[in-house]
């Protein structure tokens, strides 16, 4: 008696058993060898698997007729193993905080989740047919988006969220912090004071520093402002935190003044090894006509044993920026060696990160500045960073 998995062996020429020939359509021939090796392993057909075998078997009936092979649908019925059952449940969900999206292997579908990986920016994380992504609203939109005409089932959580997100992008203007005709529109009554502090009532006058802190606090300018400064410009026009001002086409003074006009502070400086003396002495130069050296701190000390340490040493201490750090700390350097315990266990948070260099941080000062810098400002002729993300607050 033969089984339907000996007439995909025999048609597909996979087992050793049979040594019948077959013309295989070109079309055909992937499928029919995939379907010859599975019955080989002794894995079951699936349902869908089971009734395409029957339908193609069935277009190659000639040529079993050919090789005294009669009437083959009469073994159609004949199975030498279980039909396998597959759970096909597609679904989207929140588990362990995380986004869980469900669904039997689909090529059409492995691609769209490629897709949202990339855009979201998040590796792959998968056990089981179940891919995880990091919640977020933003997440659950992107997902949700690209696989909603796909027959995944939502759950009660994960539409929730989708439908708000639907209607935040439908109408932002109803949701989203905006500035238009000088005013606050939609905006927290915390973030609306400390700009107001910081900056004054929106005004033709601000709008540009209105405009530069949008990045920062995720906020809308709805008006147009005008910015003369082509550095000021480049900042305050920035789409990622990395912005680098080669030296052969900019003027180190003028990328200080821009710093200046956009009230940048607090500021940490890092200075590159075995560069220290002449880096400070440029850096406190150029900043010395604006911020006064009570509100300037040296954070580390060099070696006085050799003939560069002392002079920095001494430098330090003439100019008087060997100050602690307290909240009228307008500046802080370090070396790039070395992120010191004070300036971690303080409360000074700086806004803007400054270097001659853009070459890859230190990992603890990349991670102190991570957590509070939305701007790296670098001068350098290569002006390649690895300091390329993004520090977003408020919202998607």
């Amino acid at each position: 008696m033969l089984y339907i998995e000996d007439l995909l062996e025999i048609l597909s020429e996979t087992s050793s058993k049979y040594s019948f020939k077959f013309q295989i359509l070109k079309s055909d021939y992937n499928l029919m060898t995939s379907l010859g090796r599975q019955c080989v392993r002794q894995i079951g057909l699936t349902d869908r698997q089971y009734n395409l075998s029957k339908k193609k078997l069935l277009e190659y009936k000639d040529q079993f007729e050919e090789n005294g092979i009669l009437d083959i649908d009469q073994y159609f019925d004949n199975l030498r193993t279980p039909i396998r059952e597959i759970d096909r449940s597609r679904w989207i969900k929140i588990v362990d905080g995380k986004i869980a999206v469900r669904f039997s292997f689909n090529k059409k579908l492995i691609t769209s989740l490629e897709n949202i990986r990339k855009e979201l920016g998040q590796p792959k994380n998968f056990i089981d047919n179940i891919h995880y992504f990091e919640l977020s609203e933003k997440s659950v939109y992107v997902i949700v988006s690209n696989l909603e005409n796909k027959n995944f089932e939502l759950s009660n959580d994960v539409n929730n969220i989708y439908e708000k997100c639907k209607e935040f992008t439908k109408n932002p203007y109803n949701h989203v912090p905006y500035v238009k005709d000088e005013q606050f529109l939609n905006f927290p009554k915390n973030l609306e004071t400390l700009l107001v502090e910081e900056l004054g009532y929106p005004n033709k006058n601000n709008l540009f520093l209105y405009k530069e802190r949008s990045f920062k606090y995720n906020y809308k300018i709805d008006f147009p402002y005008i910015i003369q400064n082509k550095i000021t410009e480049q900042i305050v026009n920035r789409n990622n935190c990395f912005v680098n001002f080669k030296p052969s086409e900019y003027n180190l003074e003028d990328v200080i003044f821009s710093i200046i006009e956009l009230r940048k502070f607090p500021i940490l400086i890092i200075l590159k090894q075995h560069q220290e003396l002449s880096q400070i002495k440029e850096f406190y130069s150029l900043f010395e006509k604006y911020i006064n050296s009570k509100e300037q701190s040296v954070y580390f000390r060099l070696d006085n044993n050799t003939a560069t340490g002392t002079v920095f040493n001494h430098f330090v201490k003439d100019k008087k920026i060997n100050n602690p750090i307290d909240k009228n700390t307008k500046i802080v350097y370090i070396s790039e060696s070395k992120l010191p315990k004070p300036v971690i266990e303080s409360n000074w948070h700086p806004s803007l990160l400054l270097s001659k260099e853009s070459s890859r941080l230190n990992s603890h000062i990349e991670t102190f500045s991570k957590t509070y810098c939305d701007l790296f400002l670098s001068a350098d002729e290569v002006g390649v960073s690895n300091f390329k993300y993004r520090v977003r607050y408020g919202g998607m």
